[in-house]
């Protein structure tokens, strides 16, 4: 991921080839096609009066090429921050880990006063600021391009080159990070704008890519789901439950039931818990349940568990 602003055909894809460069545009080392990119938006809503076109991030994303080095999931930082290292510092990288702003489920956007935020960039090496008055939910509208609404201002030194550089949270001695978004411009010289992670994903789910967390977080994916309950039972009320293996909640969990002609889905949970559960009332005869779970980047996995109506309870 980096700056739309970065390729030949901004804020919108062309198809293939639109190729990128690293260091400096059609001059150093290529490495990729850009893969996707949400095209702005011309109409309000969704731009706000007199603000269109827009969009809610500079960001797309790029198909690195066949034997270019690259390492998903990874940051690196810079000798002696905020001093124009572009050194990598001895330790360096470090391991995103979370998607910065969420906690237990909910999402909380950068506000006033919050940091510090970190980045790191090819020119000026990893910098960091807090958000300063008037930072939060910055309508940012760099000369000829569209609006670029509700970005986040920090006051961390950036300069031309330093666009699409991972924004992240750190507390300046861990080996892990929560990715906040990516830098796509400055006002001033010691101030950044960047677009987070969720203005990203808003972009890329009305543009029909998805959630895009899933490409740049690291973490367990989900490949299966587990029913567990009584395989036998009577004319009597039972609970079955459902456990993922993998995935990142919150869990979406859905419940069907197929044998008496029910109108399914029977129950739908939206839940943080790895564990989900479902009772039914069975009136003696043998059903199939289904249960499907949808995690928190739009991953599903199934199952079914069939149930015989010969026994005489739970």
């Amino acid at each position: 991921m980096s700056a739309s602003h970065c390729s030949d055909s901004i804020f919108h894809f062309v198809g293939f080839p639109d190729s990128t460069w690293q260091d400096s545009v059609k001059s150093a080392h290529f490495i990729g096609t850009k893969y996707q990119d949400p095209a702005w938006y011309n109409s309000s809503p969704p731009c706000p009066t007199g603000k269109t076109p827009c969009r809610y991030s500079d960001a797309a994303l790029w198909q690195i090429a066949s034997g270019v080095s690259n390492s998903p999931g990874l940051i690196a930082v810079t000798t002696s921050p905020n001093s124009d290292s572009t050194q990598l510092a001895s330790g360096s990288p470090l391991t995103i880990t979370d998607s910065g702003g969420w906690s237990g489920g909910s999402y909380r956007a950068p506000l006033e006063g919050d940091g510090p935020f970190w980045k790191t960039g090819r020119s000026t090496g990893t910098t960091s600021g807090h958000v300063p008055a008037g930072g939060a939910c910055y309508d940012f509208h760099p000369p000829s391009y569209p609006y670029i609404l509700c970005e986040t201002k920090v006051t961390a030194k950036d300069s031309l080159g330093d666009s699409g550089s991972p924004v992240y949270g750190w507390d300046g001695s861990s080996s892990t990070i929560a990715l906040w978004g990516i830098a796509n411009g400055k006002t001033g010289t010691d101030t950044l704008v960047f677009s987070t992670m969720e203005n990203i994903n808003s972009d890329f789910v009305t543009a029909s890519y998805g959630r895009i967390d899933s490409y740049l977080v690291p973490g367990p994916a989900l490949t299966g789901l587990t029913i567990g309950g009584p395989t036998t039972i009577g004319e009597t009320y039972c609970v079955w439950s459902s456990t993922p293996s993998g995935g990142t909640g919150p869990f979406v969990y859905t419940w069907s039931v197929y044998g008496y002609g029910d109108s399914n889905p029977l129950q739908v949970d939206t839940t943080s818990s790895s564990t989900d559960y479902f009772g039914y009332y069975n009136l003696g005869t043998s059903f199939s349940i289904y249960a499907t779970v949808t995690d928190f980047y739009g991953v599903e996995a199934d199952n079914s568990l069939g149930v015989s109506g010969t026994g005489y309870s739970c």
